[in-house]
């Protein structure tokens, strides 16, 4: 299973850090399946689908976690949030992170500077749009031992 990291995702993970801006993104963190949710649902990113059921080891290949009909889609989403629920917890989070020099062009008002959100070891990247940003998970804190093993195993198989 092979999940071809962006430049922008490489670095974030090995600097252990990645950038928002608040007035862009309201409160930062949100829980991961309401991300899901909106993402898929509200905004029509239908490839956050395929790139999470990859990343949490779901089905090898993006083309085997395509999704043809609605009815597909709603049950591979049902999947991916009942992945996310088993290795992070329920109360797992969700937050988009990108680059600085991204995210202050993209998403930050003229005067803001975006926030440094440092990136855990036990925090997963489950979509990424090169510069537009990376979405990561994260436990429920504290992090479980079950969630820190499945990143770490998830991490090594796909970058």
């Amino acid at each position: 299973m092979v999940l071809i990291p962006s430049k922008e995702t490489n670095t974030m993970l090995k600097k252990g850090r990645g950038y928002r801006c608040e007035s862009y993104a309201e409160l930062g963190e949100h829980l991961a399946s309401e991300v899901v949710n909106f993402e898929i649902f509200a905004l029509g990113n239908d490839h956050i689908a395929q790139d999470a059921c990859v990343a949490l080891g779901l089905r090898d290949t993006h083309s085997e976690c395509a999704a043809e009909t609605d009815d597909a889609l709603n049950s591979l989403v049902d999947e991916i949030k009942d992945a996310i629920e088993k290795n992070f917890g329920l109360a797992a989070k969700a937050v988009w992170l990108g680059e600085k020099d991204d995210v202050k062009e993209h998403y930050c008002e003229e005067d803001e500077e975006p926030d440094e959100i440092k990136i855990g070891k036990d925090w997963l990247a489950i979509s990424q749009i090169g510069p537009d940003g990376t979405l990561f998970i994260r436990p429920s804190e504290p992090p479980s031992k079950k969630a820190k093993e499945f990143v770490k195993k998830q991490r090594e198989a796909l970058w």
